[in-house]
């Protein structure tokens, strides 16, 4: 398959966006390829997506939109993206509408700038023996409400729930604290038989394919969360319900002993599906999956074309709400 990647925002030397540069990369060592010529790929992908303003503009003026529309996708790894065009999104909250426009996927570039270096080099090869003494753990910001629910609940003794709110920001801290930060919080995983992650500011998170490369069974608590093809989750994720948050510790005390087999099967699956050279193959197979329902989804973009600025703004003034409520 032949990919064309369109950058909807520049980056700061005036060529393409960062995530489009990143996916180019990738491109490198997959099946599919990058194709420079819109006119003979098979898909374009339209990637570096800002907000739902932005994005309109985008598809408002560019003219690759118009001439090749039936092929068009966005990538989006936006924590609530506007999907009002068939894509691929990172945070693709469960819905009925979804089905024909949105393909549930990982994080395929990993967002540079954003990668625990620490993890990438422990994922390189297969997960060491461990010896944990921990039976879960948690190290995060706590801003929604499920987050919030968790750290409230009581948790035996050989846990550990860390909340880093006012201790880390990925975008604010240099090294060498940042590479001490990372490396802690590498260490606290590997020490941990499972690794939660619940949902936050999107339904999906990074942290997910964090212990999926380290080798750490997840435990996902995030009702509306859809599960990205390729794995089979339920070999070795661990599903909780946001409202049973509290029964955390006895849900995984009786699993307690399928802790090694899962956490295997964890980074089997990243290994097959996640890994940086595995990425932008997995990404297309998503879309390609998506097209015929994709066709669908077009359809129903361009019948409410008229209505689609506005409610990009409303769209934002709606984000902002639910930043401020979360």
């Amino acid at each position: 398959m032949k990919v064309f990647v369109r950058s909807a925002s520049q980056g700061a030397d005036g060529g393409d966006g960062l995530q489009a540069r990143h996916l180019k990369h990738l491109a490198q060592t997959g099946r599919h390829v990058i194709s420079e010529d819109p006119g003979e790929a098979d898909l374009i992908l339209v990637t570096d997506t800002k907000s739902g303003l932005e994005l309109a503009r985008f598809l408002v003026l560019d003219p690759h939109v118009r001439r090749y529309w039936s092929k068009l996708f966005i990538h989006s790894e936006a924590a609530r993206p506007f999907r009002v065009w068939p894509g691929a999104y990172t945070s693709m909250p469960r819905g009925y509408l979804n089905r024909w426009t949105s393909a549930a996927i990982g994080y395929p570039c990993w967002t540079p700038g954003a990668l625990n270096q620490t993890v990438v080099a422990r994922s390189k090869a297969p997960p060491a023996p461990r010896d944990p003494d921990l039976l879960y753990s948690f190290a995060g910001r706590i801003g929604h409400r499920v987050r919030r629910k968790m750290m409230r609940a009581t948790h035996p003794s050989d846990t550990v729930m860390l909340d880093t709110s006012g201790l880390y920001h990925h975008r604010r801290k240099l090294a060498p604290e940042l590479y001490v930060f990372q490396r802690d919080y590498v260490e606290l995983a590997l020490r941990s038989k499972f690794g939660l992650c619940p949902v936050g500011w999107g339904t999906s998170s990074l942290r997910l394919y964090e212990m999926m490369a380290l080798g750490v069974a997840p435990v996902i608590v995030a009702d509306r969360w859809v599960p990205p093809l390729g794995p089979s989750w339920e070999e070795f994720a661990v599903f909780i319900a946001e409202r049973d948050v509290s029964r955390i510790p006895a849900i995984l005390r009786a699993i307690e002993s399928e802790w090694e087999e899962r956490g295997q099967a964890s980074w089997e699956a990243w290994e097959g599906f996640f890994a940086p050279e595995r990425q932008f193959d997995t990404l297309v197979e998503a879309l390609i999956a998506l097209q015929p329902m994709a066709r669908r989804g077009r359809v129903l973009t361009a019948s409410l074309w008229p209505v689609t600025l506005p409610a990009m703004v409303l769209w934002k003034f709606g984000h902002w709400l639910g930043a401020k409520f979360s």
